[in-house]
């Protein structure tokens, strides 16, 4: 898990950023 954690970041970063305003909308909740 150790080697695949960086890769796994960053591919977890992108999804969230296009899903920006879907974790906005929970965050406010």
């Amino acid at each position: 898990w150790e080697a695949h954690n960086s890769v796994h970041c960053s591919y977890s970063i992108r999804v969230l950023d296009e899903n920006d305003p879907i974790i906005s909308s929970i965050s406010s909740k």
